[in-house]
C-alpha cells in the first residue's frame, strides 16, 4: 500500500512538473535535473513490420522536439542501432528490444545483446536484468494482443507495465494500482506518424541512460500528446 501510494504521488509530481514547464523553452542539457519527453517503444526497418529506417525515426523524434527515444525492435538489434544509437549527438538514444515470450510481450531498455523469443516471461526478464537492463511488459491493455493478469501478477522483478491512454482512464487506473508497479505510456511507433501519437514525460534526476531507468523504476512518467 506504502509503495501503490509512493507512486501515485510520483505520478502527481511528476505531472505537475511537466504542467509548469510546458510553456518554457526547453533546453536539452545532458546529465541536467529535468522534465524530458520521449518515447520508449520505437521499432525502425530492423523490425519485419517497420516502416521507417532508423534514420528516419531518430530525425523524427528530434524534429518532434523528443528528448530520448528507445528502439525496440522485434527480437533483434539491428546493426543501424547497435552501432550508431550511442553516438547520437541531438537526443538520448538507447538500445533495447521486443521479445515475444510464451505468455506476453515484454520490452527491453538498455542492453547489449539481442534475447532470444519463445522463452518463458520470467526467463527473459531475467536475462535483460543481468544485462543491467529493465523489462517492461508491453501493451497490457491492448485487445489485439489480451491480458492475463492471473500470470502477470505471479512474474518477479517486473519493472514497469506499459499502457495505451488511448483506450480509456479505467485500464490506467486499474493498471496502476496493481501490485503498485510503475505504469509507462505506450505507443509502439512502427512509422513516423505513430510517433506523433503519444509519448512519455519523465521526471529525471539527470538526462542520462541510467536517469532514463530510475525514473521508469520510480513511476516519475506520465503521459504527453505531441
Amino acid at each position: 500500500m506504502i509503495r501503490k501510494a509512493l507512486l501515485y504521488t510520483g505520478l502527481i509530481v511528476s505531472t505537475l512538473l511537466y504542467t509548469s514547464c510546458i510553456q518554457a523553452s526547453h533546453d536539452r542539457v545532458m546529465g541536467q535535473a529535468g522534465v524530458y519527453i520521449g518515447n520508449l517503444h520505437t521499432h525502425t526497418t530492423g523490425s519485419d513490420d517497420g516502416k521507417n529506417t532508423y534514420r528516419e525515426m531518430v530525425d523524427e523524434a528530434i524534429r518532434l522536439g523528443y528528448d530520448f527515444l528507445v528502439i525496440t525492435d522485434h527480437h533483434s538489434i539491428s546493426l543501424d542501432t547497435r552501432f550508431r544509437c550511442a553516438n547520437e549527438k541531438d537526443i538520448l538514444c538507447v538500445i533495447g528490444e521486443e521479445i515475444s515470450t510464451d505468455e506476453v510481450h515484454i520490452l527491453a531498455i538498455d542492453i547489449k545483446n539481442a534475447i532470444p523469443y519463445g522463452t518463458s516471461a520470467q526467463e527473459t526478464i531475467d536475462r535483460i536484468h543481468a544485462q543491467g537492463g529493465i523489462a517492461i511488459a508491453a501493451h497490457l491493455n491492448d485487445p489485439k494482443y489480451g491480458t492475463d493478469w492471473t500470470y502477470l501478477d505471479q512474474l518477479k522483478d517486473i519493472d514497469a507495465y506499459e499502457y495505451t491512454p488511448i483506450l480509456g482512464q479505467e485500464w490506467y487506473d486499474a493498471i496502476l494500482f496493481r501490485q503498485g508497479t510503475p505504469v509507462v505510456l505506450d505507443s509502439d511507433a512502427h512509422s513516423t506518424e505513430a510517433l506523433k501519437n503519444v509519448a512519455n514525460s519523465c521526471t529525471l534526476e539527470e538526462l542520462s541512460i541510467e536517469g532514463l531507468k530510475q525514473a521508469i523504476k520510480k513511476g516519475m512518467c506520465t503521459v504527453y500528446f505531441p
